[in-house]
């Protein structure tokens, strides 16, 4: 039976299901399935799409549709006009005869819809033509670019039904000049997953794929005979499944790596292919057996690059970068840029005319690093005193008083920045208790940082006040135990302000989602009950417009109540949903507005809104939404609405290892 189904990576269970498992860094997100691409006309490799594993929170898996340019230093995440749908196992190569990347079809729609579509990429910019005719939609196909005849050709892949449960597999051949798609064969060779790449040395198509065994085949394209010869005389890579190729034009080979088979839990294959034989080429560094990867040749720096794909033996699709050369170098972020995290700390600071970040997680680091974000710029900054470290869940406020940025870990320690250097603060001996996720503000009346919330095995309503000094607890007229509730000093009501939050309207029922709302006057806390109120949701991005005084609000992760129609003499049901928002709100001290734009970052949680002063703009950074840690940077303005901005753009290695 042919293997196209998904594959779908364990999780982890963390707390709250608040934090799912997925790589991190200023790179592309943790993925398998992208596809990759070197386009000559700007050196850059091109990524796009991809799969992730399964989210805790909302129990899925998403396609991805972020498109990424790798210059040999660094990544950068572009954000052009048009996008394609998310999709994973699509086809990706460069046409050299318009100067353009051809994409075609993939799998999209929570893995339920097939898609054959045909994209272009080129100028920074995807495109989709229309062409006459075009291949029945497919995932997992494969694809080449015959520059001597001018045409995109792929074959077989699969199509799936919506639920998953009927594979038909496809063994026909297409060809595209540019404009029109043609079939030239109804049915080829029986094999699944085909892998295909243009071997230059031998100019021909040569193509790898596996039979319902997952036995290796290997075949080139007679495109005068409009068929597909086997190579039947050599030996052949054991385990091509779920693979990755690349032509080397340095030494003219075709190189392939990775592979997925059951029983093959060994190091990855790596193996040149020189015309005559597969030769294997032994190697110092492992990247490890993986399925999916993506992977392309770079010619200008003259090395096979690899990305991304899933181990075969456990974890998750990872976002690691290696280089081939004869061996492989992993290559890590040279941040220039903050790393892609969530659960952080990002506090306007009017004194200064700056944002600051501080901390955050992803699943493999506690980050405890400071960053001043000011004039469209991110500067890291390093003080003579470390700042926290292991500083899990960190809550933030800006005590404008006493002119610190305070910080409170998860294990209840706390740090103040003076701006200038970091200070350990003694843990008093009335203190709260560790516990994580709570919620931290300064309020501007009372000229102290209010704690609210959080989680310690179960959820707590919690409030303490800091003054600088030592701890107070209020325990008056306390809201329903929560954590990740948006919190806020409301210039309106110069009080302290909650809303939402995950917690437990009281400790014997379920959890629940709240779109309640709490004001807090020192002594106690008294609900708020708006005509409209925000659809429930918790680790929203929240912040005040110091203009209008006015709360702005984004994101979160919603629940929604979702309808199926009934049949028969079934009535309709409904059934809740958890979904990552970028919905916005605005709070005028009186009542709750959703605010449209024409653009919006993408739907996270956990992440960073704030004013930066020195801009006079709203700022959203960073954060989580479904299998990925963002590191995403986003202005708004008031004649463009809300823009991505691409802050880490640093000149492009030379060409050559150095």
């Amino acid at each position: 039976m042919s293997d196209f189904s998904p594959r779908r990576a364990l999780f982890l269970t963390l707390v709250l299901l608040l934090l799912a498992t997925a790589a991190s860094a200023t790179t592309p997100s943790g993925r398998f399935d992208a596809r990759m691409v070197y386009d000559p006309a700007t050196t850059q490799t091109i990524l796009f799409g991809g799969s992730t594993a399964n989210d805790v929170a909302t129990r899925a898996s998403y396609e991805l549709s972020d498109t990424w340019a790798w210059n040999g230093l660094i990544w950068t995440q572009l954000f052009p006009l048009h996008i394609p749908t998310a999709r994973y196992g699509h086809v990706m190569v460069y046409d050299s005869a318009r100067n353009r990347i051809v994409m075609f079809g993939g799998r999209s729609g929570g893995g339920k819809t097939d898609l054959n579509d045909t994209w272009i990429f080129k100028n920074g910019d995807w495109t989709q033509i229309t062409t006459p005719s075009s291949p029945p939609a497919r995932i997992l196909a494969g694809g080449a670019y015959d520059p001597l005849r001018d045409r995109v050709v792929i074959f077989g892949g699969a199509s799936i039904s919506a639920d998953g449960k009927t594979v038909t597999p496809l063994h026909d051949t297409w060809e595209l000049d540019g404009t029109t798609w043609t079939q030239v064969l109804s049915d080829g060779p029986k094999i699944d997953k085909p892998l295909m790449v243009w071997d230059a040395a031998r100019a021909n198509i040569l193509m790898l794929g596996v039979d319902t065994s997952l036995v290796t085949h290997q075949f080139t394209y007679d495109p005068a005979a409009q068929a597909w010869k086997e190579k039947t005389d050599t030996r052949l890579p054991s385990c091509v499944h779920e693979g990755a190729l690349a032509y080397q034009p340095t030494n003219g080979t075709v190189f392939f790596t990775g592979g997925s088979c059951s029983g093959v839990t060994s190091v990855e294959d790596n193996e040149e292919w020189d015309g005559n034989q597969w030769n294997p080429k032994i190697v110092k560094a492992n990247v490890g057996r993986l399925f999916g990867p993506a992977m392309s040749f770079d010619t200008a720096r003259q090395e096979t690059v690899l990305f991304g794909g899933n181990p075969v033996v456990g974890g998750l699709p990872r976002n690691e970068l290696w280089v081939y050369n004869g061996d492989w170098t992993p290559l890590s972020d040279p941040n220039l840029t903050p790393p892609a995290r969530s659960l952080f700390v990002f506090r306007t600071d009017p004194l200064h005319n700056a944002v600051w970040l501080f901390g955050g997680v992803d699943p493999s680091i506690t980050y405890a690093d400071l960053w001043k974000f000011q004039y469209g710029k991110w500067q890291r900054v390093v003080a003579a005193t470390p700042p926290p470290q292991s500083c899990g869940s960190p809550g933030g406020a800006l005590d404008l008083n006493r002119q610190k940025l305070v910080v409170v870990c998860a294990d209840s320690s706390m740090s103040e920045f003076d701006f200038t250097d970091w200070k350990a603060i003694a843990t008093p001996a009335k203190a709260p208790p560790a516990r994580a996720f709570s919620s931290v503000t300064y309020d501007e009346n009372l000229k102290k940082t209010v704690l609210f919330g959080g989680y310690i095995g179960d959820y707590i309503d919690q409030t303490w006040l800091w003054d600088g000094t030592a701890w107070t607890e209020v325990d008056r007229n306390l809201p329903p135990q929560r954590a990740l509730a948006a919190i806020w000093f409301d210039p309106h009501l110069n009080r302290t302000v909650i809303f939402g939050g995950v917690g437990r309207p009281s400790s014997q029922e379920r959890v629940a989602r709240f779109n309640d709302m709490w004001s807090f006057d020192g002594t106690g806390w008294t609900e708020i009950k708006p005509s409209t109120l925000p659809p429930a949701r918790y680790g929203a991005q929240v912040t005040v417009d110091p203009r209008t005084g006015n709360v702005l609000l984004f994101g979160g992760l919603r629940v929604d109540t979702v309808e199926t129609p009934g049949t028969g003499n079934n009535p309709p049901t409904q059934t809740q949903v958890q979904v990552y928002a970028d919905d916005f709100w605005q709070w005028d001290g009186t009542n709750w507005t959703q605010v449209t734009y024409s653009r919006v970052p993408y739907a996270r949680e956990n992440g960073g809104l704030a004013w930066d002063p020195s801009t006079q703009m709203m700022v959203v950074f960073g954060g989580y939404a479904g299998q990925q840690y963002l590191s995403d940077l986003w202005t708004l303005t008031p004649d463009r609405g809300w823009q991505p901005q691409i802050t880490n753009v640093v000149k492009r290695r030379p060409t050559g290892r150095p």
